[in-house]
């Protein structure tokens, strides 16, 4: 008896993958690039055979799915207009920063731009 193929996928239109009209790109990136390009595909879902998949990314990003916003450009330290004693005051350590009196301001105290002393010889 002759060996008969199993065709009831194929009947059912299964086993056999559409053909797509997709063409193959060659990239050259850092390990570290495509790391935080596997780590993206990992977040938005974008896997093939359960690994990620940069082709699936692109794809969602071609299509609109993923939309890529530009990070705002970063100025030189300089540039910020900042005085030392912002610098000192940025890179301080807050962390004991409930340690201290909450300040109530005084009415029209902000419009004013100096602080209300009020004098405790009143």
């Amino acid at each position: 008896m002759p060996h008969q193929r199993n065709v009831k996928g194929l009947i059912e239109k299964r086993g056999k993958r559409p053909r797509l009209d997709h063409q193959t790109v060659t990239m050259r990136m850092s390990k570290q690039t495509r790391k935080a390009l596997e780590v993206l595909a990992t977040q938005y879902g974008c896997f093939y055979a359960g690994k990620p998949h940069l082709g699936t990314l692109l794809a969602k990003v071609s299509s609109g799915e993923i939309l890529l916003v530009p990070a705002p450009p970063t100025l030189p330290e300089d540039a910020r207009g900042l005085t030392q004693e912002d610098r000192d005051w940025l890179n301080a350590d807050l962390s004991r920063l409930e340690d201290y009196e909450p300040y109530d301001w005084e009415p029209g105290e902000l419009e004013e731009g100096e602080p209300f002393i009020v004098s405790e010889a009143q």
